[in-house]
């Protein structure tokens, strides 16, 4: 590889570290609540989307072209239906005065529409070809989560009980993933590392560091409290989000979108509130 190709071939990578050290810098230097932390990636990724990588917004959900699946009527229907669960939730938010948690709400429901023309643009075939890796890192993440969980102190499943809870929150996530976190890192960062890595090992390796920025992304979040510093609780957090989002890079990569991506992504984060509720 001449020295010009190679140089270029590392910028992908370091403008995409440099996004995601801003955005801990300033998660780190206001100690943000989650929330808030997520809130501050909408306007990072759409600077990122447009000036960086110089693509239009549609291609942080949609990554090939293909034929719509779903009539419009449908797409709509769709959206609406996927509206009901952020409806509901901002209600509440507005109720308990939480403006961080109202801003989520309206990305959860900004993502309702998005999600549905996402779906309605995803092939079918390239869907089925993604579905064995969605199954694997959400029975894997599951289980990870509840021995993590229950190595802690907590619950190893949900009571039945929470079953509607946790399908609630699914839907939930599943939409806010269209304009929060999943987005950023799978959407954005991921497809730019891979979009002169299509095959072979360095596939493998634009995800795994894509994978590996996501995780360190967390570190803002599990360290605000110095109780929780330690080096085996950064192991544990990079290892999680390496083994997890490399496959959610490999499901959004053979999808073609972030639709299945964001499911796997939604239902594990369900999971996990479960636990420790």
């Amino acid at each position: 590889m001449k020295t010009g190709t190679a140089t270029a071939a590392l910028v992908p990578y370091m403008t995409a570290t440099i996004a995601v050290a801003v955005w801990m810098v300033i998660g780190a230097t206001f100690r943000l609540d989650p929330n808030s932390y997520l809130l501050v990636g909408v306007p990072l990724v759409i600077a990122y989307q447009l000036f960086v990588r110089r693509k239009d917004l549609g291609a942080l959900w949609v990554f090939r072209s293909t034929e719509q699946v779903l009539g419009k009527r449908s797409t709509v229907a769709l959206g609406l239906l996927l509206a009901v669960a952020p409806v509901t939730a901002l209600a509440d938010a507005w109720k308990a005065g939480s403006t961080a948690a109202v801003l989520w709400c309206l990305c959860s429901l900004a993502g309702a529409p998005v999600a549905a023309w996402t779906i309605s643009r995803t092939s079918p075939r390239d869907a089925r070809s993604a579905l064995p890796n969605v199954l694997s890192v959400v029975l894997v993440g599951a289980a990870v989560l509840s021995a993590a969980t229950a190595t802690s102190g907590g619950r190893l499943f949900p009571g039945l009980n929470d079953l509607p809870q946790v399908g609630r929150d699914a839907l939930l996530f599943f939409t806010v993933c269209f304009i929060l976190e999943e987005v950023a890192f799978r959407g954005a960062i991921d497809q730019h590392l891979s979009d002169s890595a299509l095959r072979g090992a360095r596939c493998w390796l634009s995800a795994i560091y894509a994978s590996l920025l996501w995780g360190l992304w967390h570190f803002p979040l599990v360290f605000r409290d110095a109780a929780t510093s330690s080096t085996a609780t950064a192991v544990q957090v990079l290892a999680l989000h390496l083994g997890i989002g490399g496959l959610l890079s490999l499901i959004a990569r053979q999808s073609g979108s972030l639709a299945l991506s964001a499911g796997a992504h939604a239902l594990l984060d369900a999971w996990r509130d479960a636990l420790v509720a």
